[in-house]
C-alpha cells in the first residue's frame, strides 16, 4: 500500500533530554490537541506575527515586538532542507492553504459555516505564529506546527510539528508496567499532508528529516510515534523510520492504538 494511500495524521512523541539551557525553566507550556494531535484554537492574538530573518543555517526571532522581550538568536527553529522538501515556520499568507489542507482530509467543523472555520485556522494560525517568538523567549523548544514545501516551487504540501501530549506509554509490553499506567509528558510530531501530496514518500521525507534535527538538536533519548490500528500508511512510516511497533494491549485511552519508538542514534 502507499504510504499515503489515506489521510496520514500521525504523532511523534519525543522523551525530552535537552541541554542545560532548556532546562532553565520548568514552566508548563501545554496546548490543548484532540486525539489526533491537532492543534487547538486560542484567543485572538491581535494579528501580530513574528518578523523572520532567515541565516544561512539557523532562523533568527526579533522577537522585540511589545511585551515580547529583548531580540534573542533561536537555535530551535530552523527551516529544514531535505532532497524534495523543505521545512518552515508558518507566515500570516500561509491562512488560505491550512484552511484548504483542514477541509480536504476532513478535519474541518461541518456544523459551522466555512467562514467560521477559516477564522477558526487564523486564530490558530496567529496562536502558532506568537508562539515561536514566546518558546524563544524562554529558551523552550519550539513547540507548534510548520508548513511542508515543495523544494523546487516552494507550494504548500502540508504541515509538521512539535507538540505536547500525555499517554501512558508504560502500558506497552516493552515497558512492563501494564493496565493502569500513569500518563508521562512527552513531545509529540504532528503531520498531516493534503491528499495531492500523500503519494511517493513524501510523509518518510518529511518525518525523517524532522526526527534527525529533533535527535542532533535538542538531544533527545528517544522517539516514539503514535496512531490508530487502521492508519496502515501511518504504521509503513514508523517502519521505513526503524521504529519498534507495538499495539497498545488495553483498550484505554481509546486514541492509544499503535506506538513506534525509535532510540537515539549511538
Amino acid at each position: 500500500m502507499n504510504e499515503q494511500s489515506s489521510v496520514v495524521r500521525c504523532r511523534l512523541l519525543a522523551s525530552p533530554n535537552v541541554s542545560d539551557r532548556l532546562n532553565r525553566t520548568s514552566t508548563a507550556l501545554g496546548r490543548g490537541r484532540d486525539a489526533c494531535g491537532a492543534a487547538a484554537s486560542a484567543a485572538d492574538l491581535g494579528g501580530r506575527a513574528c518578523p523572520l530573518n532567515l541565516t544561512r543555517r539557523f532562523q533568527t526571532l526579533d522577537i522585540s515586538q511589545p511585551h515580547a522581550g529583548r531580540s534573542a538568536s533561536n537555535l530551535f527553529l530552523p527551516t529544514l532542507e531535505a532532497e524534495r522538501l523543505i521545512i518552515r515556520p508558518l507566515a500570516s499568507d500561509d491562512l488560505e492553504n491550512c484552511h484548504r489542507l483542514f477541509g480536504e482530509i476532513g478535519w474541518a467543523d461541518a456544523e459551522v459555516s466555512d467562514e467560521t472555520n477559516r477564522e477558526r485556522r487564523r486564530s490558530w494560525l496567529e496562536w502558532t505564529i506568537a508562539g515561536y517568538r514566546e518558546f524563544a523567549r524562554l529558551h523552550q523548544p519550539q513547540y507548534g506546527e510548520r508548513a511542508i514545501a515543495s523544494k523546487t516551487e516552494g507550494a504548500f504540501l502540508g504541515l509538521i510539528g512539535m507538540v505536547p501530549c500525555l499517554d501512558p506509554f508504560a502500558q506497552l509490553v516493552s515497558a512492563g508496567v501494564g493496565k493502569g499506567a500513569l500518563n508521562t509528558p512527552e513531545v509529540g510530531l504532528f503531520w498531516a499532508l493534503l491528499p495531492a501530496a500523500q503519494v511517493a514518500g513524501l510523509a518518510t521525507e518529511a518525518a525523517r528529516t524532522f526526527t534527525e534535527h529533533l535527535f542532533a538538536q535538542l538531544r533527545l533519548k528517544r522517539l516514539v510515534a503514535t496512531t490508530e490500528r487502521a492508519n496502515a500508511p501511518s504504521i509503513a512510516v514508523m517502519n521505513r523510520l526503524g521504529m519498534l511497533v507495538e499495539e497498545n494491549p488495553f483498550s484505554e485511552p481509546e486514541h492509544f492504538e499503535v506506538v513506534g519508538t525509535l532510540e537515539a542514534p549511538a
